[in-house]
């Protein structure tokens, strides 16, 4: 899944849960940064995943990026594959 901002992110994983869907996958590729927004709409679509008993994921993480997350201690919870 490819979305552009924290709003359609969360609409793409509700709308993946709505359908049935218990693998979600967020393409992170060409992130540059992760502000407070996008971090709270992952963390969100995190827990709606786990709510609905589907998985979580994250990939295609700029280097910065990964290490912002797992720096915060969030890696697992946002599904971070290494």
């Amino acid at each position: 899944m490819t979305a552009f901002g924290p709003r359609a992110l969360r609409t793409s994983i509700m709308t993946a849960l709505g359908n049935g869907d218990r693998h979600v996958v967020v393409d992170c590729y060409g992130w540059e940064r992760l502000d407070l927004v996008v971090l709270s709409a992952l963390v969100q679509g995190a827990k709606a995943c786990a709510a609905f008993g589907a998985s979580f994921e994250l990939v295609n993480l700029n280097g910065h990026v990964r290490d912002d997350i797992v720096a915060l201690r969030l890696a697992r919870r946002l599904g971070l594959m290494a």
